[in-house]
């Protein structure tokens, strides 16, 4: 498998961050990927509570939208992978930004050689974006690496998100798409105006919906799957779902191995 980018979406943002000057970088990353954590910060916190030390991985850690939430619990031991170097140039400010230590591996997450086990795994915004096939292989190589619980965040199924990704394989609302961009980037062209964060999410996004996407690793909306889905795969890898909330157009599944 190739190391290659998988979401254009985050590759412009970690551009947009990338721009930023030092003094502002915090509130920046805050403003516009920071809220992951808060949210995770209200509903999972009650897994890093913990004087005994854990070993957590972040498997597909991006630009590290989950650093304020681990950096809440210090003494736990991270590692971070990402096979993208550009996001992972992003998480490496990140976690200056919020003092966390944190080992950051440049690796695939398919073939991540890692003997270790972990007491918690994050796989978060990557599962949707492989084929079936490459999913079960996902959720094995999870399971693998944990010798307690997963926490696996997916778009849930015809959420706001999932449908306008669905929407945009339509060829003509993709021509759409792309001339909405260029009206707006020359738009904020002919006024100097500058990139905040909503135009540089929005241009982000329609950058993502209005590319072609040739490659097993790109972004399909077809590959999005029910929650009864996962777990019933997961069950086949001996775990089983013991929470599940919803945040926007995302789901967030909790499973933990069977005694």
């Amino acid at each position: 498998m190739k190391n290659v980018a998988i979401n254009i979406y985050e590759n412009k943002i970690a551009d947009f961050l990338s721009k930023q000057s030092k003094k502002n970088s915090k509130k920046i990353f805050e403003k516009t990927e920071g809220y992951k954590s808060d949210i995770y910060l209200n509903e999972l916190s009650k897994f890093l509570i913990s004087k005994k030390q854990k070993k957590i991985i972040d498997l597909g850690c991006g630009i590290g939208r989950l650093f304020k939430f681990y950096s809440k619990y210090p003494n736990h031991e991270y590692t971070g992978v990402e096979i993208d170097k550009e996001l992972l140039s992003i998480a490496k400010k990140v976690k200056k930004i919020y003092k966390l230590k944190i080992s950051l591996k440049a690796e695939n997450v398919f073939t991540f050689k890692n003997v270790n086990k972990y007491n918690l795994v994050f796989c978060c915004g990557l599962i949707d974006c492989f084929s079936s096939n490459l999913q079960k292989i996902l959720i094995k190589k999870l399971c693998n690496k944990s010798k307690d619980k997963i926490i696996l965040e997916k778009i849930r199924l015809y959420s706001f998100f999932h449908i306008i990704f669905l929407i945009s394989k339509i060829s003509f609302i993709k021509k759409i798409f792309k001339i909405l961009n260029i009206f707006i980037k020359f738009f904020i062209k002919l006024f100097n105006l500058k990139i905040n964060i909503f135009f540089s999410k929005l241009i982000s996004l329609l950058d993502d919906l209005s590319s072609i996407k040739i490659n097993n690793f790109s972004y399909s909306p077809f590959h999005v799957k029910e929650k009864n889905y996962y777990v019933r795969e997961f069950a086949k890898n001996n775990f089983q779902l013991i929470e599940a909330f919803n945040y926007n157009s995302l789901e967030v599944l909790v499973f933990k191995k069977n005694a």
